[in-house]
């Protein structure tokens, strides 16, 4: 029997580790807010957007609150979606943090996430369902890693998994010196 422990922690390792996944699309409700995202000037080399605040369209249940948001981006495309990378970040006054995330504060607490599909990034957040809607003082950018750059940044020695956890700071860093 103690031979079965082992294999069956190290499946149980595996399903978790593919089941997770930041590119998983869920159905997109079509009474969410729609915008626009203008595309930035970062580096003509990378493509990202601009800080942005967002509009919240809010669903509270017995016991919790969802915020979320849709924005279109044509340069989401299958390509970068099954083989690049898609960096987010939120900044409010205080930090910039990558997403996903848990915000506490001393009242609330945010689990800030995102999921993207062809042509659109959706930014939620979930909270307890006395929480209030998502601060106007937040903002959000994204960073769009094509396949070709992220197999140039994985020759230079940056992992996928490093490149998911990149602060913006170092992500700016990093991202400025492709070719």
């Amino acid at each position: 029997m103690k031979f079965l422990k082992l294999p069956f922690v190290g499946l149980c390792t595996l399903l978790l580790a593919a089941s997770c996944n930041k590119n998983d699309v869920q159905q997109q409700d079509p009474e969410q807010p729609q915008m626009e995202m203008q595309a930035g000037s970062f580096e003509k080399i990378i493509s990202s957007s601009d800080w942005q605040a967002l509009g919240w369209k809010s669903k509270k249940t017995e016991g919790s609150a969802y915020f979320t948001t849709v924005l279109k981006d044509d340069r989401l495309n299958g390509d970068v979606l099954s083989e690049g990378l898609l960096l987010v970040y939120k900044k409010n006054s205080v930090s910039v943090e990558t997403l996903p995330f848990d915000e506490n504060s001393a009242t609330f607490s945010y689990n800030w996430y995102y999921q993207a599909s062809e042509g659109s990034l959706q930014i939620s957040s979930a909270s307890s369902a006395s929480a209030p809607e998502p601060s106007s003082a937040n903002s959000f950018r994204y960073f769009i890693i094509s396949p070709d750059q992220l197999r140039q940044l994985e020759t230079e020695g940056h992992s996928r998994v490093e490149l998911m956890n990149l602060t913006y700071n170092n992500a700016v860093t990093v991202l400025s010196k492709l070719k």
